[in-house]
């Protein structure tokens, strides 16, 4: 995927318990640890309809 600096958002949908490494994947990938180079935060989500589980 390519994220244009200051032009994209990405929302992810992602189970609990592979989100930790999605998040430190994409801090590494991205150079996140360097000032203004963009942000990761998460949500908990408490409820999803419409969604098909893609494996």
């Amino acid at each position: 995927m390519n994220v244009e600096p200051e032009k994209d958002i990405v929302i992810m949908l992602v189970k609990n318990d592979i989100a930790e490494n999605i998040k430190d994947a994409i801090y590494d990938k991205m150079n996140l640890y360097k000032e203004n180079k963009g942000i990761i935060y998460s949500l908990p989500v408490m409820e999803v309809r419409g969604l098909v589980e893609q494996s």
